[in-house]
């Protein structure tokens, strides 16, 4: 699903950030990373960041709220 996702914005041009919700408590993080190596290996120029947050809840909305701020910036 994340290949499906990303693909309109990659080929727009765009990078992709992927925060992931914690890899000790779901899978999402490792599928993200598989995404992300398929669709690089296939487009190098691709840029595709996935970060572990190792937080859930409160702790990964401030991630979030600050990877916007950054961005901002």
């Amino acid at each position: 699903d994340a290949k499906e996702v990303w693909l309109p914005y990659l080929q727009e041009g765009k990078a992709i950030l992927h925060l992931a919700f914690s890899s000790g408590l779901s899978g999402s993080c490792n599928s993200a990373r598989l995404a992300a190596e398929d669709l690089k290996e296939e487009h190098p120029e691709y840029e595709i960041i996935v970060i572990d947050s190792l937080c859930a809840s409160l702790g990964e909305g401030l991630f979030v709220h600050k990877a916007v701020e950054l961005k901002r910036e």
